[in-house]
């Protein structure tokens, strides 16, 4: 139905409703009962962001004669309505607390010849599925501007309630019934203050499961084998590759985690006749 089944039905397809997600996270009413209470950990969806410098794109003579055919529909923001918020929403520039990050000096940095200067994502902290509509790139470096529309789009495809997530202000409004608790992955962690450990470090959270935060890392050579030749790309063209590429990344992880399902039935079964043959003699 992702791929073949919308000319069938009576509604065009949403935001991100042409990209496949995670099947082994909890969705009320694809893998779960949708009656069931939320408010248990084993619920927990556990998100993370990271950035690619890899991603490039070279400025376009006539961007206005651009045609968007998937625009929306996989995992590329809507460019539009992305283009419209980085023009209301004001760049601040905020003091390091703590690490002195190289990405913060990023967005004051010559751009030269290039319109987007890499690009960043959300992605599931356990599987390491992309979310769908929630990849923006960056025209300045990695501006946390960029990043909040980027969890503002993950959240609105994961929770069906929430709506109008962007909203229309200068700032991401996030309604006070979702409790978010933010941490920092265990590379980054030990870079901060000694006191930031345990109040950041993911490995503390309850329900998060033994994640090191950085699962995004290894999904960005994936697109890092095309994004030389996206680079001098149209902005569509660019955007329907990339698409095709985390898509396929998500379909790999759908097609091996059935087969690891099995492997996994088979050999929990060897264990217990291995354990009950132990105990006859």
């Amino acid at each position: 139905q992702k791929w073949n089944g919308f000319q069938h039905m009576k509604g065009s397809p949403l935001k991100g409703d042409l990209a496949l997600f995670c099947v082994a996270c909890p969705q009320p009413g694809i893998n779960m009962d949708p009656t069931k209470s939320l408010h248990d950990w084993k619920y927990t969806h556990t998100m993370v962001m990271d950035r690619n410098f890899k991603v490039e794109h070279i400025k376009e003579r006539c961007s206005e004669d651009q045609v968007w055919l998937m625009d929306r529909h996989g995992y590329m923001v809507m460019h539009l309505e992305y283009q419209e918020y980085l023009k209301a929403t004001p760049h601040i520039t905020e003091k390091p607390s703590c690490n002195n990050h190289k990405a913060l000096s990023l967005p004051n940095a010559n751009c030269g010849k290039l319109d987007c200067m890499g690009i960043g994502a959300m992605a599931c902290a356990w599987h390491g599925w992309f979310y769908p509509h929630s990849v923006v790139d960056f025209q300045k470096g990695e501006r946390q501007l960029n990043m909040d529309y980027s969890l503002a789009n993950a959240l609105a495809y994961n929770m069906a309630s929430i709506q109008n997530v962007v909203g229309g202000s200068n700032y991401i409004q996030i309604p006070s019934s979702i409790c978010i608790v933010p941490r920092i992955s265990i590379w980054h962690v030990h870079g901060h203050k000694k006191e930031c450990y345990a109040r950041y470090s993911p490995l503390f959270i309850k329900g998060a499961g033994w994640v090191d935060g950085d699962i995004v890392e290894t999904l960005w050579s994936l697109l890092n084998v095309v994004s030389a030749s996206t680079c001098g790309m149209s902005s569509p063209h660019q955007q329907e590759l990339l698409d095709f590429q985390m898509n396929d990344s998500n379909f790999m992880k759908m097609i091996w985690l059935g087969l690891l399902s099995i492997l996994l039935v088979c050999t929990l079964s060897q264990a217990a006749m291995q354990l009950r043959a132990c105990h006859r003699n």
